[in-house]
């Protein structure tokens, strides 16, 4: 009884899981389309080319197959469906564990480097101060070569304005902004981490719930 109860609250969690990787899908394989055909200038601020409609439109197709090999698997049992769908989560859980690691360190480094005062930098927080202000001189000086209007106006100039220190922001933009823009990072880096590692733990589950249906399905056969 307390065997079967737990198969299917697995199978519930499972069929849950493949229905939102089925809706994400078809999602993503639509907004694919929508950029290759060119046909909404809206995308303009998020990509440059149309790769980026490609990569929509594979990683769409990649997550439609997976999520049909989970239904098949999860109703059947059977480890030709099963095991290429655990195998791929196990990837992912590696992955976005990894992910959840590289923000949390990333967001730990510029905390010490601000504490430090952005002076005697060493390791890894000097490489993250570095590669810091080297994506922030980056955006401002895309910033600088946009045109705009004053009712169109730049949104890092904007946030600059409002939090940065104007004694030193036309001086040297990143001295001026490097303390709000660590703030800014940390208000957001902290939730995602922590999101991303829910969703790496989650990721690991679902390949023990896979696991368990294989195993119960090869019983099932022996007998």
């Amino acid at each position: 009884m307390c065997c079967e109860l737990i198969k299917c609250t697995v199978k519930m969690i499972l069929y849950f899981i493949n229905f939102i990787m089925f809706i994400v899908a078809i999602a993503l394989m639509a907004a694919g389309g929508e950029i290759l055909s060119g046909q909404s200038d809206d995308w303009s601020e998020f990509y440059d080319s149309r790769s980026w409609g490609g990569w929509c439109l594979a990683l769409g197709i990649f997550m439609f197959i997976l999520s049909i090999f989970g239904c098949c698997g999860t109703s059947s049992g059977k480890k030709r469906y099963l095991m290429p769908f655990s195998l791929v989560l196990l990837v992912l859980a590696i992955a976005t564990a990894t992910l959840a690691g590289a923000i949390i360190k990333f967001d730990n480094s510029l905390t010490d480097a601000k504490d430090a005062d952005w002076e005697d930098l060493s390791g890894d927080t000097k490489t993250a101060a570095e590669d810091l202000e080297k994506a922030w001189n980056k955006a401002w000086d895309n910033a600088d070569d946009a045109e705009a209007t004053d009712d169109d106006y730049h949104w890092l100039y904007k946030w600059a304005n409002e939090n940065c220190d104007e004694d030193t922001l036309d001086d040297d933009s990143w001295v001026a902004c490097r303390d709000p823009l660590v703030d800014e990072i940390h208000e957001y880096a902290s939730p995602v981490a922590g999101t991303t590692t829910t969703v790496a733990v989650c990721e690991f589950l679902l390949v023990v719930g896979c696991i368990y249906l294989m195993c119960t399905r090869e019983k099932k056969d022996k007998k």
